[in-house]
């Protein structure tokens, strides 16, 4: 029987992203998928006849799919979900919501995702470590430093020196708010 996916499996990549985590990608947009699509996928775009997609997932998975089976996966998976796949993107689908009121987009994808890339050298095992351990010991001499002056439990501070002190622990809790955030992009 003959591949006649090979030319719609030319469009997409699959990507072995981590240990247990699999993706299938196409015009920047990442789908994930279990193993066994990733590896039936895989397999196709390499060629392979249903036949031979049947064989290998058997040996590998255990399982045993038909090559009609097969055909009916690649067909609900790949060709409808991921190649017809006309909708939205999840970003843009959120901000296109009737249900949702005083959305606003702060920056367009392409624009976080160079902000995110000037950071993730902070995310190297050695450094977040590194850094993990200095900030701990930092926010320690911070409260013992709040604690012994008497900031929070004492009345030391005067109306104006409350509100700077309110001002500026909310400024720095934004700030840490959209660093965390921007780890997470």
């Amino acid at each position: 029987m003959e591949n006649h996916y090979q030319k719609l499996l030319l469009e997409i990549e699959v990507v072995q992203v981590d240990t247990n985590k699999f993706a299938v990608c196409r015009e920047n947009k990442v789908f994930y998928v279990g193993e066994l699509l990733f590896n039936l996928v895989k397999l196709l775009k390499q060629g392979h006849n249903l036949e031979a997609v049947q064989h290998e997932l058997f040996i590998n998975f255990n399982t045993n799919l038909s090559p009609e089976k097969i055909e009916l996966i690649i067909e609900e998976n790949i060709v409808k979900k991921i190649l017809t796949n006309t909708g939205l993107n999840p970003a843009d689908a959120f901000f296109s919501s009737k249900y949702i009121f005083g959305k606003t987009k702060l920056m367009s994808g392409e624009s976080l995702h160079k902000i995110a890339l000037l950071f993730r050298w902070l995310f190297i095992k050695p450094v977040f470590i590194t850094l993990f351990i200095l900030t701990s010991i930092a926010s320690g001499f911070f409260l013992k430093g709040i604690l012994s002056t008497g900031l929070i439990f004492g009345s030391d501070l005067n109306n104006q020196s409350k509100i700077t002190y309110l001002i500026v622990t909310y400024t720095f809790i934004m700030f840490i708010g959209m660093f965390h955030e921007i780890g997470q992009a």
